[in-house]
């Protein structure tokens, strides 16, 4: 076949390495806010913030829930002035 201007070259092709998943009709990917209060003794001297940022946090979700991403967004200490 000729192209307007010159031969068209032959393009080798390429594997691609890929993967795909198919997802229920019935599945929804939502991003869930949840404010959690806890209430906590510690160490006058300790760096609480630091504390829970290191904190080793788990779900135990009921079947059928997929947990894509968690961050912490937000610390607030409660019934303390100068923090």
């Amino acid at each position: 076949m000729k192209w307007i201007w010159k031969d068209k070259v032959s393009q080798e092709k390429t594997k691609l390495d890929f993967s795909a998943k198919n997802r229920r009709k019935d599945v929804v990917t939502r991003t869930i806010k949840v404010h959690l209060e806890l209430k906590m003794e510690y160490p006058e001297s300790m760096d609480i913030v630091q504390a829970i940022r290191d904190t080793k946090t788990s779900f135990d979700l009921p079947l059928g829930i997929d947990m894509k991403d968690a961050h912490l967004s937000n610390i607030e200490i409660l019934g303390v002035e100068d923090v």
